[in-house]
């Protein structure tokens, strides 16, 4: 369930980047990676690099980094290159 929302809130991303609504994207992403994890997925380290991503439009860059600096181990051990070139 929990891989389900992140996947869910990861492809909205774009659409709240575009549409102007970073901050209530900021808020969904926030919330469901706030939700207990019980591994390190894919879904998770992109909805923390969307997180990053609306968090930094809104000028906040200290805040977008540690999203940042969380998402790049789990791509690397995922082996997930698509994620590692964002």
């Amino acid at each position: 369930m929990r891989t389900r929302a992140l996947r869910l809130a990861g492809g909205a991303a774009y659409f709240w980047q575009q549409s102007g609504r970073a901050s209530e994207g900021q808020t969904w992403l926030s919330e469901t990676l706030a939700l207990p994890a019980a591994e390190s997925t894919t879904a998770r380290a992109r909805a923390l690099i969307y997180a990053s991503v609306l968090i930094a439009e809104q000028g906040d860059y200290t805040s977008a980094r540690p999203l940042l600096e969380e998402a790049l181990p789990i791509a690397r051990e995922l082996g997930d290159g698509p994620t590692l070139a964002f």
